[in-house]
């Protein structure tokens, strides 16, 4: 079986639409963070809709569900509340999270009821664990592909693949046929101009991280806040 895994679309799928288009797979896994940096429009949730999508939720959903959907927040992810920011602290950093909820502000996010920083799952007895940020921290934990410590995250943890987000960096780390990987972001990525996403080829235990043409226009106003051109 073939995985397209794709991560940080952030607001805009314009770049993954285009993957979606070209590539030959089975089904998908999405690394979080579907919200934040562009301004929101309903379509981007079609993105988790698509062909069979496995999801975990990433740092910038937590905040968007707090505020919008704070009965689920005190629920399920209030823990967290100590780790983040303030609502204005956030919309002064990224500058998007009033202006998404003034918009719409009835934003439905009931699709979230059974989601979380974390997923286990099993394709083709491959063992496959997914986290936003780190599995001891998914909310803002941090593996950039220069990380110190990929030898403990091997023997501390049970996988054959564990698929990572949130910094926006794509690589593969291979260890007696297991694998620690992140796909970058598929519409901001950091350390190259392209965007990029993975394909897991279930039947040869074999991944492949792909680059796309950035199709996305913007500029940074800072080094959070971008804006479309």
């Amino acid at each position: 079986m073939r995985i397209l895994v794709f991560s940080d679309v952030h607001s805009n799928d314009n770049n993954i639409q285009k993957v979606f288009k070209s590539e030959i797979y089975d089904r998908c896994i999405f690394a979080g963070d579907l919200f934040g940096y562009f301004q929101f429009e309903y379509s981007i949730f079609d993105v988790l809709k698509h062909k069979e999508t496995d999801f975990v939720l990433g740092n910038h959903d937590i905040y968007f569900i707090r505020e919008a959907y704070p009965a689920l927040f005190a629920k399920r992810f209030s823990h967290l509340n100590k780790a983040m920011l303030s609502s204005e602290e956030y919309d002064k950093k990224y500058g998007i999270l009033n202006a998404t909820l003034s918009r719409y502000p009835d934003l439905d996010l009931k699709f979230f009821e059974n989601s979380d920083t974390t997923k286990r799952v099993k394709i083709d007895n491959t063992d496959i664990l997914i986290c936003h940020g780190s599995p001891d921290n998914p909310f803002d934990g941090y593996v950039y592909p220069d990380y110190e410590d990929f030898e403990g995250l091997f023997n501390n943890y049970v996988f054959d693949i564990l698929i990572l987000g949130h910094t926006h960096k794509h690589f593969c780390v291979e260890k007696a046929g297991r694998y620690i990987m992140n796909p970058g972001s598929c519409t901001l990525p950091r350390g190259t101009d392209k965007p990029s996403y993975s394909i897991i080829d279930t039947a040869n235990r074999s991944i492949s991280i792909n680059e796309v043409e950035q199709t996305i226009l913007f500029k940074r106003v800072t080094s959070n806040k971008i804006e479309l051109i």
